[in-house]
């Protein structure tokens, strides 16, 4: 959560902010998925930490790229 949150600032201050919405919606359904599947199923978690690892992914990766194409236009 501790890269989640500052990611999501970085890629809604430089992507629109709808795109930004529908990634935390992902990543809010796949967080309760995660905690269940780790309580029952501690093997069976793999997919659900896949769902978070994208979305944080592309999360610093729009925010990165938005840093460095304001920073390369300034």
């Amino acid at each position: 959560m501790f890269i989640f949150l500052p990611a999501l600032w970085l890629f809604s201050y430089f992507v629109p902010k709808s795109i930004g919405a529908g990634i935390t919606c992902i990543f809010l359904i796949g967080r309760p998925i995660y905690r269940a599947e780790y309580a029952n199923y501690p093997s069976k978690r793999d997919p659900c930490y896949v769902i978070g690892s994208v979305n944080r992914t592309m999360l610093l990766l729009g925010g990165d790229r938005g840093t460095v194409y304001r920073f390369l236009l300034c």
